[in-house]
């Protein structure tokens, strides 16, 4: 939560794990990130992003991982990613550059 605003509230200790929450925009394109250091199932975290296209509807989050994507799919290849109840969206490895990232596209 409080990405858009740019004041992100976390518990003390994941303040230090974070760097400084940068937006850009390209086109229409916005996208918010927010660097950090830590794990996921073993896997180096690189950061957090939000991202959204303005007037489309398009928008979602991402988990990137400093990992090739074949190699976070390998890893997270048994965890069971369950839909959201109330709008089935679904977490997915995509590939975001040379790192990998946990997406979920959350468009309607």
């Amino acid at each position: 939560m409080g990405l858009e605003d740019g004041k992100i509230v976390l518990p003390s200790p994941y303040r230090e794990s974070v760097g400084k929450l940068t937006k850009t925009k390209k086109s229409r394109e916005v996208t918010i990130r927010l660097p950090m250091s830590g794990t996921y199932y073993g896997l180096p975290v690189k950061g957090f992003e939000r991202y959204y296209v303005e007037e489309t509807g398009m928008n979602g989050y991402e988990l990137v991982l400093a990992v090739p994507k074949g190699a976070a799919q390998k890893a997270l290849a048994r965890v069971a990613y369950r839909p959201d109840p109330e709008a089935d969206f679904k977490a997915m490895v995509s590939s975001s550059g040379q790192d990998a990232a946990l997406s979920c596209d959350t468009s309607m």
